[in-house]
């Protein structure tokens, strides 16, 4: 899987600086010669240089039954009464 910039990230498996295992990131760019990310960690406070053999991507999910927080036009539209709903099961 190819990372994209702006990506979530979560950094596992350093040895010499382990204390950032399990901690997430968001992906700036990449250095193509020594195949790391620049990284953001969650917080802001702080970048890395991390190995692509050492992230993992974070899918977020979003909860569909808070419509309220999805924009309007991401919404599910929800069949009222005497309508039938137009979401392809398929």
């Amino acid at each position: 899987m190819a990372f994209q910039q702006g990506a979530c990230c979560e950094i596992t498996g350093l040895v010499a600086a382990a204390q950032h295992n399990g901690k997430r990131c968001k992906l700036l760019c990449i250095d193509d010669t020594t195949n790391r990310w620049q990284v953001l960690l969650d917080g802001g406070e702080q970048k890395l240089s991390v190995k692509v053999a050492n992230l993992t991507q974070v899918v977020i999910a979003v909860d569909s039954s808070d419509d309220e927080n999805i924009a309007p036009s991401r919404r599910k539209k929800k069949a009222g009464k005497g309508e039938t709903s137009t979401t392809n099961p398929h």
